[in-house]
């Protein structure tokens, strides 16, 4: 059995959550197999620098659904803020026993990246656009994470699988508290 590629983003409305994760094939990334969706009350408040407090407990509890095994789980956020800072995707990887590779995918930099060298972060440009993609990664190699967020399906910047489950767990959220939100 192939494994699966997973994306999961999740949204935020007060103390509410709505995380989303997809899987997609590794050779197809264009087209989603499964979706799944999980809703949290009571979620912490955003903190700089420690967003995993927010985050890691909404991801573990889709995770429980997903019933594909994994190849690689894909994050919007950081895995690493500095070389002794983890970010949520090194929480996650130990949340989940090392055993499956996470790969972050943010859109902006984190400040204590920019005093590193390319060891803890990779810019990946896709598409037309020209800001970058900061990819990093625990569990695979980093450049070897950068290389596969290049090929992941999407003319634009965000890979099509995050884009996905970023707009459902949006429109989801919408849904349950009937509002619009961040």
């Amino acid at each position: 059995m192939v494994k699966a590629y997973l994306f999961v983003d999740a949204a935020y409305f007060k103390q509410k959550a709505v995380t989303v994760a997809t899987t997609t094939h590794p050779q197809d990334t264009g087209k989603i197999i499964s979706c799944y969706t999980s809703f949290r009350n009571g979620v912490a408040r955003y903190e700089p620098g420690k967003f995993y407090k927010r985050e890691l407990p909404c991801i573990m509890k889709v995770l429980g659904l997903v019933k594909e095994p994994l190849k690689t789980i894909f994050i919007d956020a950081h895995v690493w803020l500095s070389p002794a800072h983890p970010g949520l995707g090194a929480h996650l990887f130990n949340a989940i026993g090392k055993k499956i590779p996470v790969i972050g995918m943010a859109k902006k930099g984190f400040a204590m990246q920019e005093k590193t060298d390319e060891m803890l972060v990779k810019r990946v440009y896709r598409g037309k656009s020209k800001h970058p993609l900061h990819v990093t990664a625990a569990g695979i190699d980093l450049d070897q994470a950068a290389q596969v967020v290049q090929r992941l399906c999407g003319s634009f910047r965000i890979p099509y699988a995050m884009k996905k489950s970023h707009s459902l767990a949006r429109c989801k959220l919408r849904q349950m508290v009937g509002l619009e939100v961040e």
